[in-house]
């Protein structure tokens, strides 16, 4: 039997969601070819690490959803009052030999244990093109009618592509039936328009791109580290530009970057003060915030960041510190990074984060092993100083970096390429089809990052930072 172990969640929408009489939704010719639908007003969806791609209905609302046990990707027709949804997730079979079809007939027969009245629309496989001019994959799709307590049927469905052995990508369908006769060959159109890469492919191409991504961090060596040296601040605001064109101020920021001890890490300690393993020389970069909390102007966070790396790039460690104050209320949370060096007692580097709040609650530390192609927090940061510019690389890469608000090491794919103005890097984190945007002059300091969600930090210099928020009311250190 195949893995199939549909949520609480998921069997609630089945039952509850889009209601329809069998008898509004005509039958598809068996084998039927439904030629892909290109849209002008939905972009093309891709999933890098499921290999797949096609085109959703216009206007169609994507979203990635985080799960223990993998990502998940979800496609609506709207935001609100949806008539179909779909759910697109890799599934692994437990049977040797599984096919798509198989993984359907099993999914129909359980189907009919709980819902012995529903009726099959129909089960054929569904005529798809081969990814870049390769052989079409093997595919299933099922489409049935299910009554609902409440009255009228509802329809669900599955198109299974396999993508390997044993390995298959499943589209899970709920639709509203009184709509689903208009909707329904959009949604053949997109399946139709599906390709997907064999994992032999997507495994070659991984290994290919974390190669270059490690060759890229191995000319990150000390004579690179130094070259970052400064004694300039650079400063950032940080915004989002709502839909009416104005900008919401949500911080400012400024960047130092100098050599330091281990030991500087902790702003209150004292430099001359440090011994032992503290008064290693590295990089240090240290990053002074202030953020405005929903736009109130008394609720404030500021945070102190700093984040040190060995000149051998062999050891990290770094500090976070904030305080969210509102009012003559405050509460603090301190972050801890440690990487200690590869030794005899530690062949395998591991990353520790430890979390801790003033109300008292110290958080065990979360420990990862170290991934190849790993880019420490202080290279992360000046990224752009660090990355070829001469030329002798464009293109793609993948490295892995600690992400603090997920609590994670994800892969990222990255893209490297020339600008007018300078250079570009395109983030996409774990396979996700969101990008992060940052773009750099010509020296490689950054000028504008663009967040998933948005968030927009941008370089600018302090005499007009302190005017722009003190223009709007906003508190300036």
């Amino acid at each position: 039997m195949l893995h199939f172990s549909p949520t609480p969640r998921y069997l609630a929408q089945t039952l509850l969601f889009a209601m329809c009489l069998a008898s509004q939704t005509p039958d598809l010719a068996l084998g039927q070819s439904i030629p892909p639908t290109p849209t002008a007003t939905t972009p093309i969806f891709e999933a890098e690490e499921l290999g797949l791609r096609f085109t959703p209905p216009a206007g169609a609302v994507m979203r990635t959803e985080r799960l223990e046990s993998g990502t998940s990707y979800s496609i609506a027709e709207s935001s609100t009052n949806a008539h179909w949804r779909l759910r697109i997730v890799p599934l692994t079979s437990s049977r040797i030999g599984a096919t798509a079809a198989s993984h359907v007939a099993d999914y129909l027969a359980l189907a009919k244990q709980s819902t012995p009245a529903l009726t099959v629309l129909h089960e054929a496989p569904l005529a798809l093109r081969g990814f870049d001019g390769g052989a079409p994959p093997e595919n299933q799709l099922l489409l049935v009618s299910v009554p609902l307590e409440g009255g009228g049927n509802g329809i669900a469905g599955q198109f299974v592509v396999a993508r390997g052995e044993e390995q298959f990508i499943v589209f899970s369908l709920l639709a509203d039936g009184p709509s689903f006769a208009s909707t329904q060959p959009q949604l053949l159109a997109s399946f139709a328009s599906a390709t997907v890469r064999p994992l032999s492919d997507l495994a070659f191409e991984k290994l290919e791109l974390l190669a270059r991504g490690a060759l890229l961090i191995e000319r990150m060596d000390e004579k690179a580290l130094r070259a970052l040296l400064s004694d300039a601040l650079s400063f950032y605001r940080v915004f989002k530009r709502l839909p009416n064109g104005d900008d919401r101020e949500i911080g400012y920021l400024s960047v130092r970057v100098s050599e330091g001890a281990r030991g500087e890490i902790d702003s209150t300690r004292d430099p001359k003060k440090l011994e032992g393993d503290d008064v290693e020389l590295g990089l240090l970069v240290t990053v002074d915030a202030r953020a405005i909390v929903d736009g109130n102007a008394k609720h404030t966070v500021d945070v102190q960041s700093r984040y040190w790396l060995a000149w051998d790039s062999s050891s990290e460690t770094w500090s976070v510190r904030s305080t969210e104050r509102q009012g003559a209320a405050s509460r603090s949370k301190a972050q801890t990074g440690i990487r200690a060096a590869r030794s005899a007692g530690n062949p395998a580097p591991e990353l520790q984060v430890i979390n801790a709040s003033s109300q008292g609650m110290t958080r065990d530390p979360s420990v990862w092993p170290v991934p190849p192609s790993y880019l420490s927090q202080a290279e992360a940061l000046l990224i752009g100083r660090l990355l070829p510019r001469d030329g002798s690389f464009e293109g793609d890469f993948a490295d892995y970096v600690y992400d603090s608000r997920e609590s994670r090491i994800p892969q990222r794919k990255e893209t490297w390429t020339r600008t007018a103005a300078g250079w570009k890097l395109e983030s996409r984190v774990a396979g996700s089809n969101s990008v992060m945007t940052q773009d750099f002059d010509a020296e490689g300091h950054r000028v504008r990052r663009v967040d998933i969600d948005g968030t927009i930090t941008q370089a600018i210099t302090p005499e007009a930072l302190k005017s722009l928020w003190k223009s709007k009311g906003l508190p300036v250190k």
